[in-house]
């Protein structure tokens, strides 16, 4: 029995869609983008690229990391962000030194 293909979520859909913005915004077209990924390594043809943008190809993490070194931005520039950040926790060190008591039967 064959494997059911996974959906594409609003994950893929929105990194899609940034791919987009972002292509056209250098002016380039989607078979510049190809090119331009081949010249970095990541061989994905023009119909990949329209795909991956149009939201009916899983983009993997590989792709992902190529696309956002050519068009110049962070992988994150790419992925959907957060509603609210996640809280920053603050540690607090003690800095109380700490003593070797010495072997255990002094301690005892």
């Amino acid at each position: 029995m064959a494997a059911r293909p996974l959906e594409i979520g609003a994950a893929g859909i929105h990194a899609g869609q940034a791919i987009a913005r972002l292509r056209e915004a250098r002016g380039w077209d989607q078979q510049g983008l190809a090119e331009r990924l081949a010249v970095a390594g990541r061989a994905v043809s023009q119909p990949i690229v329209s795909r991956m943008e149009a939201g009916t190809r899983r983009i993997d993490v590989d792709d992902l990391v190529a696309v956002a070194e050519v068009l110049q931005v962070s992988v994150g520039a790419l992925l959907p962000h957060a509603e609210e950040p996640a809280p920053v926790v603050a540690v607090a060190v003690a800095s109380a030194r700490w003593e070797d008591p010495g072997p255990v039967e002094t301690a005892l």
